[in-house]
């Protein structure tokens, strides 16, 4: 007899958790969205945003749910675009809103019960950042950017806790979303470009010198670059190209000084390059002292210093001294595990893996040496400052010297990267 009690008390609660479950799953009643169409004064170009249903509406119960049940299917989609080409695009957001019919008379959902997702990237409606405008309050969902003459296509779906207590049933949702936008300057629409993704830190963690990122500069071809310093006086990142571009375009893989300083000029072989790589700042030869820094920031050396000016001489990118004895009449850099991580600033050069780097040319005819910085010694000599297959910055001192190719510097800001 006991025994058959406990079993109707059994079937009884579970019948009670059946009903409030039903409760919760059929009582929250109405999801809509709509939209706010708004134009930026940028040549007149319109901002516009469309349905996937061809109706800013969206009526029907939202249910509990895990969030993996609520990402299997999306509910909704929003597009954004511009009708025409503008200069900088536009910087757009989603922000979601509680409006209920104007006789309504119940209780609303706490928001801290219901999520959002955009693009399978759910959060608790309660986390979001708010603000209030014209008494109503505004939850604001992040923010993207519009590239000219573009469009981009967003799922959004709501759902509530799979945990939501029965206190919360018989409760309702009503919900609109709206999407602004505004105009954007060059320095915006610049900083907001997601434009090299970090992809190994074999040589530098993310944002560390020695980074490698993969670099989409515009013209649809992605490059691998290592982030070779920062610039904290106009706040951007320099970021150096894995081989020199002279092993990629043009007739002449090597060159002398003189051409490599004009290279990226007009009406020279890579201006071209400088013009489709238009999400970059700037596109330049490496500085003597950025090698200089990179050096030092891979392999730390306590008081040691070198003066571009007077310091004729070279050192090697692992150790800061000559370190290995002479062979044939030239004196090498020792293949050290501090060379080593030095690798990325000289390599694909001529028979370079005897000094530390981990990709070389062969000994053939027109294969680079190394490759030209920007600098001379100093205003007065024909010697300039490069980086050679050694492993180590070098004064060549005959600038006419057709041994050494380009590899470009490029300038990003650091929001650039991600």
């Amino acid at each position: 007899m006991r025994g058959l009690i406990k079993k109707q008390i059994g079937l009884f609660v579970a019948i009670i958790i059946l009903m409030i479950l039903t409760i919760i799953s059929s009582s929250f009643a109405l999801f809509k969205t709509d939209s706010q169409l708004t134009t930026y004064n940028q040549k007149t170009q319109a901002f516009n945003v469309t349905y996937s249903s061809g109706s800013p509406t969206i009526s029907g119960n939202i249910y509990s749910m895990t969030n993996q049940e609520a990402l299997a299917e999306h509910d909704f989609q929003v597009t954004v675009s511009s009708t025409s080409a503008s200069v900088y695009g536009a910087i757009y957001k989603f922000e979601f809103f509680f409006n209920p019919p104007a006789n309504f008379s119940g209780e609303l959902v706490n928001p801290q019960y219901i999520w959002i997702a955009i693009d399978s990237h759910p959060l608790r409606m309660s986390t979001l950042s708010t603000y209030v405008e014209g008494g109503v309050t505004y939850y604001q969902f992040g923010s993207s950017l519009l590239n000219p003459n573009s469009s981009a296509t967003h799922n959004i779906d709501v759902w509530l806790d799979n945990d939501i207590p029965s206190s919360e049933a018989g409760k309702y949702v009503y919900l609109e979303t709206r999407v602004t936008s505004e105009a954007t300057n060059e320095y915006d629409f610049r900083m907001r470009q997601q434009i090299c993704h970090f992809v190994s830190n074999a040589y530098g963690n993310a944002g560390e010198v020695g980074a490698k990122y993969e670099c989409s500069l515009g013209d649809g071809v992605t490059r691998t670059f290592y982030l070779l310093g920062r610039n904290p006086i106009n706040n951007t990142v320099k970021l150096i190209f894995e081989k020199n571009v002279t092993d990629l375009i043009g007739n002449a893989t090597t060159m002398s000084y003189a051409n490599a300083l004009t290279f990226f000029n007009q009406g020279n072989t890579g201006y071209t390059v400088k013009q489709a790589w238009s999400s970059a700042l700037s596109v330049e030869l490496p500085t003597a002292q950025d090698i200089i820094d990179a050096s030092l920031a891979i392999n730390p050396k306590n008081g040691w210093s070198f003066d571009l000016e007077t310091d004729d001489d070279w050192f090697c990118f692992g150790s800061h001294v000559k370190d290995y004895p002479t062979y044939n009449g030239e004196t090498y850099c020792e293949n050290s595990a501090a060379q080593q991580k030095a690798a990325w600033l000289f390599d694909y050069t001529k028979e370079c893996t005897y000094s530390g780097c981990t990709y070389e040319y062969l000994d053939e005819q027109g294969a680079p040496s190394g490759y030209w910085t920007s600098d001379l010694l100093n205003v007065n000599t024909s010697d300039a400052w490069l980086v050679d297959h050694n492993g180590r910055l070098s004064v060549e001192d005959k600038t006419t010297s057709n041994k050494y190719g380009v590899r470009p510097v490029i300038s990003v800001y650091p929001t650039n990267l991600y």
